[in-house]
């Protein structure tokens, strides 16, 4: 019995891609395509004709947000300590929520015992000195 081939993306889809991650996905569909050179249409008929694709671009899309954790919760925590970036406190929240597996809001976290963000916040002061600064609500 022959091998299935696995599924590759194509040299256009490949560009597109790279554009939105170069760009971090702030960017339209339609100047995504235009800087790729190609019509918008294509890439909306990509996901509805190829599941292949959706697959490949969800565990890209996927991949690229994990590999920026590290980044964001450092920026988080600055934020934390610094008091600055109060008005993205929702944004990080999302982050969080979609990126780690191991945060969880604090509504739930008093009902199962994950960590909340002061936990993160202080799991991050541990890694960077070695002791924990007292200041967080580390959950055990």
């Amino acid at each position: 019995m022959a091998e299935a081939t696995k599924w590759k993306p194509n040299a256009n889809q490949r560009r597109v891609l790279k554009i939105f991650q170069e760009k971090e996905y702030a960017i339209s569909v339609s100047d995504a395509c235009g800087q790729a050179g190609l019509d918008r249409g294509a890439y909306y008929k990509w996901f509805e004709r190829d599941p292949s694709f959706v697959a490949w671009w969800e565990a890209e899309h996927e991949r690229f947000f994990t590999l920026g954790l590290n980044e964001i919760q450092a920026a988080i925590r600055r934020g934390a300590l610094t008091g600055q970036g109060k008005s993205q406190t929702a944004a990080q929240k999302l982050y969080l929520e979609r990126f780690d597996a191991r945060y969880m809001p604090k509504s739930k976290t008093e009902i199962d015992g994950k960590l909340t963000i002061e936990g993160l916040i202080g799991e991050l002061d541990q890694d960077e000195t070695g002791e924990s600064n007292g200041d967080t609500d580390e959950c055990k």
